[in-house]
């Protein structure tokens, strides 16, 4: 008896769903002698590590369906997730996340990327500081199975220019207050 994998659509952006697919095939795969190293490409499901935030998430949403059934793919979807089974929730069950909780989780996986990728690039600046920002945003894309286009390329590359002034502007204000 093979069961049938239920699935959740996510409408993310391209450079988020390929990021996503890809943290979740390199944690899949960390054992092996080999990882498959490829961009995205919907409608290809995507499995959720276990115990990752994004678990936690669609854990917390899930819901057994609603009368009305399950509700058709959106014309727009990016990614689509298989639903993990939880103990106290299992997928034969429960296997609806309402609007809300998708929301929650589309956030979530928008957080967790914007941190990494601010991170990772501060390190690299870090390390060495005149390194070029097209150079490594180019490098983190390739190092994260993100197809580098003009459209992804410009998305990540003002995503950690917002967030390197956020935290200068943080930094300016702590110094500016202990001179006080």
């Amino acid at each position: 008896l093979i069961m049938k994998d239920f699935l959740i659509y996510l409408c993310l952006p391209p450079y988020l769903a390929q990021w996503y697919a890809n943290d979740c095939n390199q944690v899949h795969n960390r054992d092996n002698k080999t990882c498959p190293r490829e961009i995205y490409r919907f409608p290809t499901p995507v499995v959720p590590v276990r115990n990752s935030q994004e678990s936690g998430v669609i854990q917390t949403h899930l819901q057994k369906q609603p009368v009305e059934g399950p509700q058709p793919v959106p014309d727009n979807a990016t990614i689509a997730i298989v639903i993990p089974s939880f103990p106290y929730k299992p997928v034969e069950y429960y296997n609806y996340v309402p609007r809300v909780g998708l929301e929650h989780l589309e956030d979530t996986i928008r957080n967790r990327f914007q941190v990494e990728l601010y991170d990772d690039i501060h390190e690299a600046r870090r390390i060495t500081p005149k390194a070029r920002i097209d150079l490594l945003i180019s490098a983190w894309m390739e190092d994260h199975c993100i197809e580098d286009d003009d459209t992804n390329f410009r998305t990540l590359l003002k995503i950690y220019q917002r967030r390197r002034e956020a935290y200068l502007k943080a930094c300016r204000a702590k110094k500016s207050k202990k001179s006080l």
